[in-house]
């Protein structure tokens, strides 16, 4: 009677064995990027629902919203006035959008009071400044009669694009 494995019957095995380990292997690396992957995804998404949910609280409904660029094309802005959301618990906040052409910065600024720039140092104390996005090349406001269409583009990712009720 035979009481082991044979040389052959062992290689065999290793040899399945080894085959179903570099495949199982080949499988939980391809999960571990995609894993990285829908995670970089997930993160953009959220970031762009978040500034989605900003711009829509922002200009929905705003009292007067005024849209200029400087002489110099160094910012673009647009100022809120009647904004009835407000990240820092002010009461009918001053809000304004402003694009940095030179660092092609998204900045959103909200203050109690008007706000004029180039911001004057004493009023420094009254302004909370939010760096939103980098990479911001466009940043413009179409007027209807009943809405307000926000164009923003981005040099990396798809642009936003957001009708609001004036």
């Amino acid at each position: 009677m035979k009481k082991g494995f044979t040389l052959v019957e062992v290689m065999v095995s290793i040899a399945l064995f080894g085959l179903i380990m570099l495949l199982m292997f080949g499988s939980i690396d391809n999960l571990r990027e995609q894993h990285q992957f829908y995670d970089v995804k997930e993160r953009e998404l959220s970031e762009k629902n978040r500034l989605l949910a900003l711009l829509r609280h922002d200009f929905d409904r705003a009292t007067s919203v005024n849209f200029l660029q400087d002489s110099n094309n160094r910012y673009t802005v647009a100022s809120i006035s009647g904004a009835n959301h407000s990240l820092y618990d002010i009461n009918e906040p001053y809000v304004t959008w402003l694009v940095l052409k030179d660092e092609r910065r998204l900045i959103r600024i909200e203050s109690p009071a008007p706000i004029n720039l180039p911001i004057a140092e004493e009023s420094l104390y009254q302004i909370h400044v939010d760096s939103i996005k980098n990479d911001c090349t466009t940043f413009r406001i179409h007027e209807s009669p009943k809405n307000r269409l926000i164009h923003i583009d981005f040099e990396s990712g798809s642009p936003i694009l957001l009708e609001v009720s004036k």
